[in-house]
């Protein structure tokens, strides 16, 4: 059982040492998920430097699932690095939806839970609750303003996105500026991240001429994403993942 409570600087001996886990474990092949994703909330001001007195929620988008899938189990590893707080982490993307459609009835229904861990009370009790989505092959930006078939997210996340490869980014950088909803990845390397960035502006111009875009956020947020373009992304080197590279994209805009 780990200490309590999770303090350990964020590098991989740091992490091992506090977890009880021997350096020549492989356990960093598995963990690198979860660890990303704590990392992630870090940068975005979600992990307090203090355990939170009051039980709180944090509800997370993890967009562009692919091969987690296969180890969801892992993802408790945050009940114990984030005390005090229910995860809710529902994940979107291809692979996810597909699983939903082989899933046979009652296996997935409306509120199911793929995966559900609770830590030791000793361990300060955090929950991590995982549903798969299971509306469209891709996260749809429709649904965090119309159909509501989710709670509305405190972040978005996604894991070695490829951001400016894949079109179906566009629309979650557009509702990140527009809504003001903190937005994290992770990318293959620095080239990736060098390509993201000379391809961030044509992404949100295309996206906000998309006119079911402008019909979501309104005239005036478009506009303001717009504006935006001029704020860089913040960039730093991840001490979890090196030689990985991470990015952060937040949007600060007017109501």
């Amino acid at each position: 059982m780990p200490k309590y409570p999770p303090i350990f600087e964020h590098n991989w001996r740091s992490y091992y040492d506090w977890r009880g886990i021997p350096l020549k474990s492989p356990a960093a092949l598995l963990l690198h998920w979860p660890l990303s994703v704590y990392r992630l909330l870090f940068l975005l001001g979600f992990v307090p430097q203090d355990v939170e007195e009051s039980r709180r929620k944090l509800v997370l988008y993890y967009i562009g699932v692919q091969q987690e899938l296969d180890c969801l189990p892992v993802f408790g590893e945050l009940a114990l690095l984030l005390p005090n707080t229910d995860v809710e982490l529902i994940m979107f993307g291809q692979r996810a939806y597909q699983l939903t459609t082989l899933a046979k009835p009652p296996a997935l229904a409306s509120r199911d839970y793929v995966f559900e861990y609770t830590a030791p009370a000793e361990c300060g009790a955090g929950s991590v609750r995982i549903r798969l989505d299971k509306t469209s092959d891709y996260w749809d930006p429709a649904t965090i303003m119309f159909d509501h078939p989710h709670p509305f997210p405190d972040a978005f996340i996604g894991l070695n996105s490829g951001i400016s490869a894949h079109k179906q980014w566009a629309p979650v950088v557009i509702m990140s500026r527009a809504l003001g909803i903190p937005f994290g990845i992770t990318d293959f390397n620095r080239d990736c991240l060098a390509a993201d960035a000379n391809e961030y502006p044509v992404m949100l111009r295309s996206a906000v001429t998309d006119v079911r875009i402008d019909r979501l956020v309104g005239c005036c947020k478009a506009k303001a994403v717009l504006e935006s373009i001029a704020q860089p992304c913040a960039k730093a080197l991840n001490p979890f993942m090196k030689p990985r590279a991470y990015r952060v994209l937040t949007g600060h805009l007017p109501s």
